[in-house]
């Protein structure tokens, strides 16, 4: 997030987590988010202090220009992309309230859509992006297929009553 900045959307997100919203949760999140960050920037901090490092990082990315999207293409839709950019925002907050308990599936997918939306938005796109959400999609996609809903060694082979073969005393039939 304190390079490509657009991870910083889901900051929310994963300052809710699972289950109940509890307060004293998300100022751990908080606390921790803020020292981690302080601690991997402070290294990096320029000779000009916090403005030069403001300018080189976010100072640049807001005055970007790019042949490689929509926004970059045709400037007159600028309203557009602000108000976009704006319901991204909103939405990133609002997950962060919306729905009151949440598996990781649902944390995943709401999170590549963020990321989705944020990248819709950018100024400057290219096609290396998808890898910021492409895992999210593929875990949210796939979490129903996980090793949960596999079946266990008893239920993969059936076995017929009377055969029980070494090892293998007590293991119920499955009839199917």
């Amino acid at each position: 997030g304190l390079t490509k900045l657009a991870p910083l959307a889901l900051v929310p997100l994963l300052a809710a987590g699972t289950g109940e919203r509890r307060l004293r949760s998300a100022l751990y999140f908080g606390a921790a988010f803020v020292v981690t960050a302080v601690a991997c920037l402070l290294p990096f901090v320029p000779d000009g202090g916090l403005p030069e490092l403001y300018q080189r990082t976010m100072g640049h990315q807001l005055t970007r220009e790019s042949p490689f999207s929509l926004w970059g293409q045709y400037p007159s839709l600028a309203w557009l992309q602000a108000t976009l950019a704006a319901a991204v925002v909103a939405l990133a907050v609002l997950v962060a309230f919306i729905p009151r308990r949440r598996d990781l599936p649902q944390i995943a997918a709401l999170g590549a859509a963020l990321l989705i939306g944020l990248e819709l938005t950018a100024t400057h796109w290219f096609y290396l992006y998808i890898v910021w959400f492409a895992p999210l999609a593929l875990v949210a996609l796939l979490a129903p297929y996980g090793l949960d809903d596999a079946p266990t060694e008893d239920e993969s082979a059936p076995i017929e009553s009377g055969s029980h073969g070494p090892g293998r005393a007590g293991v119920r039939t499955r009839l199917s």
